[in-house]
């Protein structure tokens, strides 16, 4: 029998877009963040005869096609994330480091135009006492927009914008598993590096960024990453195409303490600066920590630079957009774990 909180969601890569599989990975979710829906496209036809009161008949209102939307919200926790991430980035790679110590590296450099195809299964818990869950699987499933958010005093959120071709109920619930092992999730107080400016040498699939110039007076922190993915490829009969990426987007929101010299001349000079965050948790892992890490080689302040008079510490709220470097790609995600493979 299920409990009341007994939700579940779980997703799987798909090998052909839009036939569904079963779901193997699944997600402490955030309860408050997530939702999915499904809208059937309904259309009224115009036919009426005489008699019907001026109202639109019922044999004339028809599902002509139908479509799939939700998110999931979750904390970012030390395992079990690959899957997801990649689901946005497109492309992902785990490598062993040494000993159970692995790193999985996600770039922008999406090989192709389609973003991957996921199944996707939400287990929702009826209001009755019989703990009755009910399984919605969706197929097609593509993730065009992340958002990862680390507010003061909290834990690293994750939201994960989807969109699905297909939908059933007739599907079995899966049963749900998790990660063997410590599962924490990386929060404020484990943020161990912030740089903006300076040299940085970006990471590879087995070494962390380094270099950077270090501040401390970041006290927020937002990334938007939005693929701007069509997901309107219609075509005749009512099927749909896997969506395409269009131009990429990426933008920061960093709430810092008022710094003229730094932040407020990059925005005069309309200067390129690298700007890193990287997260250390207390797992340990044979080499090191579980460790979270997003490099961004170039961005540049387009607002925010410059606050209001207040009787306080002045706190500005940047807003950055990251952009792509000569050389090496927009933005790098690299999580070391001890997941063996993503």
């Amino acid at each position: 029998m299920a409990g009341a909180l007994d939700h579940q969601v779980g997703m799987v890569a798909e090998v052909t877009y839009g036939t569904a599989l079963t779901v193997t990975r699944f997600y402490e979710w955030d309860l408050d963040q997530s939702e999915h829906q499904w809208d059937p496209k309904r259309v009224q036809g115009s036919g009426m005869q005489v008699g019907d009161g001026g109202f639109g008949r019922a044999d004339r209102s028809v599902s002509v096609l139908g479509q799939g939307a939700g998110k999931i919200g979750l904390d970012y926790q030390t395992k079990g994330m690959g899957v997801i991430v990649e689901s946005l980035f497109g492309t992902g790679v785990s490598t062993l480091v040494s000993g159970s110590t692995f790193q999985q590296l996600f770039t922008s450099n999406l090989v192709g135009s389609l973003l991957p195809a996921r199944t996707v299964q939400y287990g929702i818990v009826r209001s009755d006492t019989g703990g009755t869950v009910d399984a919605y699987t969706y197929a097609g499933v593509t993730f065009p927009k992340m958002t990862l958010k680390c507010a003061a005093g909290e834990v690293l959120k994750g939201e994960f914008e989807w969109d699905a071709r297909s939908q059933t109920k007739a599907t079995g619930l899966a049963t749900a598993s998790y990660p063997a092992g410590l599962l924490e999730p990386f929060h404020y107080g484990q943020v161990s590096e912030v740089t903006y400016g300076g040299a940085v040498t970006v990471p590879t699939t087995t070494a962390l960024k380094s270099g950077g110039t270090a501040v401390t007076n970041f006290r927020s922190f937002e990334m938007e990453l939005d693929d701007n993915a069509d997901i309107e490829r219609w075509s005749l009969g009512g099927t749909r195409n896997q969506p395409r990426i269009a131009k990429r987007e990426c933008t920061l929101k960093v709430a810092a303490e008022y710094d003229a010299v730094v932040y407020d001349d990059a925005l005069v000079n309309h200067t390129s600066n690298p700007f890193t965050i990287t997260w250390t948790s207390s797992q340990a892992l044979s080499t090191g920590f579980a460790t979270l890490q997003l490099v961004f080689p170039a961005t540049k302040i387009t607002a925010g630079a410059r606050p209001s008079p207040t009787t306080e510490t002045p706190v500005t709220e940047l807003e950055l957009e990251v952009l792509k470097p000569a050389s090496g790609h927009a933005v790098y995600l690299v999580h070391r774990t001890a997941d063996t493979t993503l």
